[in-house]
């Protein structure tokens, strides 16, 4: 069994979800979803989909992260951090290289989540 598979059925046991429950949430069907619990990738929309459902970041599914945490969580945490210290009174200002780390941050994420748009002053 590959971690794809160990992960989403782990979180599938605990929360207490049958596979022909859970398939439709994530957009398969019963038998298919049982393949990829047994071994078999399943296709990017599957991934993503049960990623979405059980708030994880696709990373941890993946195996690439042991941290369950979604993407935009750590994001948030970043830009708040960049944001607080921007406006602390006893520190500096952003400088124009963290300044530019923040837009950038922001429009890989609105790019990647399509959630809406934002604007940065100058």
């Amino acid at each position: 069994m590959d971690i794809f598979s160990e992960r989403v059925k782990r979180l599938r046991e605990r929360a207490n979800l049958k596979q022909a429950t859970l398939a439709p949430l994530v957009k398969t069907n019963r038998s298919s979803y049982s393949v990829y619990e047994n071994g078999t990738t399943p296709p990017v929309s599957v991934i993503i989909a049960c990623a979405k459902y059980f708030n994880v970041s696709t990373d941890y599914l993946l195996g690439l992260s042991n941290d369950e945490r979604p993407v935009t969580d750590s994001f948030t945490e970043s830009v708040d951090r960049l944001a607080m210290a921007a406006v602390r009174h006893d520190a500096d200002p952003l400088s124009s290289i963290d300044f530019r780390n923040l837009v950038a941050r922001l429009e890989a994420y609105y790019n990647v989540s399509g959630t809406g748009s934002y604007l940065v002053v100058c």
